[in-house]
């Protein structure tokens, strides 16, 4: 073997190999697109790492701050509800931005409340107080309904005698008293149910505002315990709170204007009534009057007829008091029309006045926008209930003396033996 071939070490020859250049068009192509993905992922990465770094290190930092702040909000909620503590915390409460303190706003009444509709109960209130001048009992109002139902039987009794009577027109007479008898009834009967119904009037009225304090009372209730978010910053009245108030105060103005007009419908038939007395009184005297040549006054029909068809002296005395009812007929009648006149013009005046009220309330949303604390709108109604049911206690008080007297009376009179 050559001497030059001998002298060749392995190593030579891989480092020969490897000094060999190689063909370009052979060498790997790298792919851009994955290259691409790749730097984005780790530039997305080192964001991301970077974000997470600043917030870990921010509640580092905060932790203690969020934790004080935390304990102190639950110490003054906890405080909140025990009123022996508030007034050691007004030096507090007079620091500025205390306004944002949850305590601070509880020794306070609720924020004013800005309405669209400003309810005005203080007016609603001052139109209810207008039953106590219907509730006001006198002699006179208390007796008609008493004297219409004797004044019934003393026409029925003389009924009886026009019936067995030589008068030419008894039946036409007949059928006139008999048809007065009844109005006279329903008179009497409406005339006591008129003065029930302004008592029972009034329970609803009361009922009514006691139904409204008890939701305004909720309604406050709820807003001192709002949500944490909501309490802890000074705010207004919420919007679903307002729209309750409104509604509120339109049922119980609903109520007082319903039980009104209640009153006033049944008032009217009582007036129709005695109007019709009035027509049936002319029309027995036109008859009575073409019975003979003697005219008596309208007024004095009745005990004419009586008198003449009262046979003998004795029946006369017995019946002494229906001489005496049936020459106060007109009398009656003119009193009862005169009360139910008078206790319908009030009741009409309290609907146009609850009516003007509604009306006003509609108003005020066009108009500047009044404000008003809801504690105020409970201590109004609170009042008046207060009133309207001390008012209502004394006229029962003054209803039932009266009518012991007459029945003591009606008693020792004999009446009805």
């Amino acid at each position: 073997m050559p001497e030059a071939m001998r002298n060749i070490q392995p190593s030579d020859v891989e480092g020969n190999e490897k000094e060999i250049p190689l063909d370009p068009r052979l060498a790997p192509v790298p792919n851009r697109k994955i290259i691409l993905q790749e730097r984005i992922q780790e530039s997305v990465t080192s964001v991301l790492s970077l974000l997470m770094e600043l917030l870990m290190s921010a509640l580092r930092l905060l932790k203690r701050f969020i934790a004080l702040t935390i304990i102190v909000y639950v110490i003054l909620v906890l405080l909140s509800k025990a009123p022996f503590i508030l007034p050691a915390f007004d030096s507090i409460c007079t620091t500025p931005l205390s306004s944002v303190i949850t305590l601070c706003n509880t020794t306070k009444p609720l924020k004013a409340i800005n309405f669209a509709q400003q309810p005005r109960f203080s007016d609603l209130v001052t139109i209810q107080m207008g039953f106590e001048h219907i509730m006001e009992p006198t002699g006179l109002d208390l007796t008609l309904p008493f004297r219409m139902q004797r004044i019934e039987t003393a026409v029925g009794d003389l009924n009886a005698l026009v019936e067995v009577s030589n008068l030419e027109s008894k039946d036409l007479i007949s059928s006139s008293l008999d048809a007065f008898a009844v109005s006279a009834r329903n008179a009497s009967r409406l005339l006591s149910r008129l003065e029930s119904g302004v008592g029972g009037a009034v329970d609803l009225v009361l009922a009514a505002d006691s139904t409204a304090i008890r939701s305004l009372e909720s309604i406050e209730k709820r807003e001192q315990n709002r949500h944490v978010i909501s309490t802890i910053i000074n705010s207004s009245t919420t919007s679903k709170s307002r729209k309750k108030i409104v509604e509120t105060y339109i049922h119980t103005a609903e109520v007082t204007e319903s039980t009104v007009l209640q009153l006033i419908e049944k008032a009217s038939v009582i007036l129709a009534i005695l109007d019709q007395l009035e027509s049936q009184m002319v029309f027995i005297h036109e008859v009575v009057s073409r019975e003979g040549e003697t005219k008596q006054r309208r007024e004095e029909v009745l005990v004419y007829l009586w008198t003449r068809l009262g046979a003998s002296r004795d029946r006369l005395e017995l019946f002494a008091e229906h001489h005496s009812l049936l020459s106060q007929v007109e009398n009656c009648r003119l009193a009862a029309a005169t009360q139910v006149k008078r206790t319908l013009e009030k009741l009409e005046k309290l609907a146009a006045e609850v009516d003007d009220l509604r009306d006003d309330v509609e108003a005020s949303s066009l108009g500047h926008e009044a404000t008003v604390s809801l504690r105020t709108y409970i201590e109004t109604l609170e009042k008046g209930v207060q009133r309207l049911s001390e008012e209502r206690d004394r006229a029962k008080v003054k209803k039932e003396t009266f009518l012991r007297i007459i029945l003591d009376g009606h008693q020792h009179a004999g009446i009805g033996q």
